[in-house]
């Protein structure tokens, strides 16, 4: 069943601390029961009804599987930081070696800070290893300002707005939704979220989230689909993710 709300709040602001990825530090076993499904349910944000995946002629970019031989910085996304002055810009290479970098400034095209950070990696088992996983915190950010940004060894420019900071009252708005996944559905979803996002200042993926359970069959691609397919509103707008029962699966992953 699909998820959805967007819901205005007035209040007075304290720090924004919203985590988007869980960290898994050496090495660990994350149990769960895999969930075997055959008609996957996907949320469809801007549409108050259910509606059932049946299926895509073609698969979108985004689908392709991660490969070492694939070109250039992908599946990019923001949070804010443990301070409201701060933004975390985040990106995966398949180059092993790509520095992490990011430049930003207030106006399209001409940066005048540059940030560094670091990156991380992870294999699952003997059938996957992650591309290098950047992260960069922006720091320095004036309130409630749009932001132009562009990561290292990238041609595309994102943007997004700091956060309002402490003190004020002002209105915020989120949306949150949940049981998404990856396929052309979930793909539509995203494009109507992008859509609307303009109105929207943050969102809440509330579980469910790329459907990765099992995927010792795949190599657990599905987590580079799913990021791919959601970078045009993850590049721009904080998203926080709470795990749930089909984002988890039996596995012993190595976080190098």
């Amino acid at each position: 069943m699909s998820m959805f709300a967007f819901i205005s709040l007035t209040f007075v602001p304290a720090t924004i601390a919203l985590e988007a990825l869980c960290t898994v530090s050496n090495n660990c076993t994350l149990k769960s029961q895999p969930i075997s499904r055959k008609t996957p349910r996907f949320g469809e944000i801007l549409k108050s009804h259910t509606h059932t995946h049946t299926g895509v002629a073609a698969e979108p970019a985004w689908v392709a599987k991660f490969s070492t031989a694939a070109a250039g910085p992908e599946q990019f996304w923001i949070n804010y930081g443990s301070t409201p002055d701060q933004m975390v810009v985040g990106w995966v290479t398949s180059d092993m070696e790509a520095p992490s970098t990011v430049q930003f400034g207030t106006s399209s095209g001409s940066y005048t800070h540059t940030a560094a950070g670091n990156a991380t990696f992870y294999k699952y088992s003997a059938k996957y290893t992650s591309g290098l996983i950047h992260h960069v915190t922006l720091t320095g950010l004036a309130p409630k300002t749009v932001y132009f940004y562009l990561v290292a060894g990238s041609t595309t420019e994102y943007s997004f707005t700091s956060s309002p900071g402490v003190g004020q009252i002002y209105p915020y708005t989120f949306a949150t939704f949940a049981d998404i996944g990856e396929n052309g559905d979930a793909d539509s979803t995203v494009t109507h979220m992008v859509a609307g996002a303009s109105t929207i200042d943050s969102y809440i993926l509330n579980g469910d989230i790329s459907y990765a359970s099992g995927c010792e069959s795949t190599g657990c691609t599905t987590w580079d689909a799913f990021q791919r397919m959601m970078s045009p509103l993850a590049a721009i707008k904080p998203i926080a993710i709470n795990i749930g029962n089909h984002g988890a699966y039996v596995a012993v992953v190595c976080v190098c």
